[in-house]
């Protein structure tokens, strides 16, 4: 999605055209989803075209609202102290994922209801309210909740390596984008980070 953004950024600029940000996006989960056939979530399109941190409601008549969090420095900077990125060295489709838990999206409504609760839970850790190494907490669950979605969002490989992470000292994390592989984020507090590394 970041390429596809990147992609329609050049070519507009190559004419000349300036595309705002709501515009941008709303192409590019066109081009994804329509042209391209991908099964595919809209979220990596709006977060590439507007950057930033940001609030991203999904409306049910498909408007998507972007509200900036407003975040101090200090908060920021802590977050992302706490926060480390792996490669798990596994590559994979993101349409194979997600094809794969989609269409039985109707009936995890609780699921989907509890990781849209935590999104709040998360915004009030970043506000300030709770300490930051809170948000690991708040991974975790998302973690287990996700990978409940669908059967090869989460794969014996993934597992060992967040359970030796936890193992380790890591506060949480999950697995970025569709799942299946790619990007481990997790939570580490300073004290920790070797043997998570290690």
């Amino acid at each position: 999605s970041s390429f596809v953004v990147g992609l329609i950024i050049a070519l507009y600029a190559l004419k000349g055209v300036y595309k705002n940000k709501y515009d941008l996006f709303n192409e590019c989960i066109h081009i994804e989803q329509n042209l391209m056939k991908e099964v595919v979530g809209s979220q990596d399109q709006v977060a590439a075209a507007v950057g930033g941190l940001n609030l991203i409601e999904f409306q049910k008549n498909n408007n998507i609202n972007v509200n900036p969090i407003p975040i101090t420095k200090n908060r920021i900077n802590s977050l992302n102290n706490n926060l480390e990125l792996y490669f798990t060295g596994l590559q994979r489709n993101a349409t194979d994922i997600c094809s794969s838990y989609v269409e039985d999206l109707n009936k995890k409504t609780r699921q989907l209801r509890i990781l849209k609760d935590l999104v709040y839970e998360g915004l009030d850790i970043l506000s300030g309210k709770y300490p930051i190494s809170d948000f690991g907490n708040l991974l975790h669950e998302s973690w287990l909740i996700k990978q409940s979605l669908g059967s090869k969002i989460a794969n014996h490989n993934i597992s060992a390596l967040y359970d030796k992470a936890l193992a380790a000292g890591a506060v949480g994390g999950k697995l970025l984008g569709a799942g299946g592989g790619g990007f481990l984020l997790l939570s580490v507090e300073d004290d920790k980070k070797e043997d998570v590394r290690s």
